[in-house]
């Protein structure tokens, strides 16, 4: 099964699998126990759980898929059993991640 999402004006094709796959893989993983850590570290796994959040809220997102801060929110706390090295998640850390998704994707021209 595919998802497809549109982003601006092309479609992306992400495997379902892949990312169901990598949300069990994560689950049974623990957290890190480093609290000390706040530099937020982000793996392929946490970066398709992000993604995947946002495809599923993608009707919180205006025309140019920018979603608003209670989004980058819901998705930090979604993102919690992610975490397997460095700092939580946090809104800010989540804006970033997916201004840089939609940065590549516009180099990749899928925009």
């Amino acid at each position: 099964m595919k998802i497809d999402c549109c982003l601006a004006t092309k479609t992306v094709t992400l495997s379902h699998t892949h990312i169901a796959h990598s949300v069990s893989m994560a689950k049974k993983r623990p957290a890190s126990s480093d609290a000390a850590s706040t530099h937020t570290s982000w793996d392929t796994t946490s970066e398709a759980a992000l993604i995947d959040f946002l495809l599923g809220h993608k009707s919180e997102a205006g025309d140019s898929f920018k979603f608003k801060a209670l989004t980058f929110k819901k998705a930090a706390i979604h993102l919690i059993p992610f975490t397997l090295k460095g700092g939580a998640k946090n809104p800010a850390s989540c804006k970033n991640k997916w201004a840089q998704v939609c940065a590549l994707s516009i180099s990749l021209k899928l925009c």
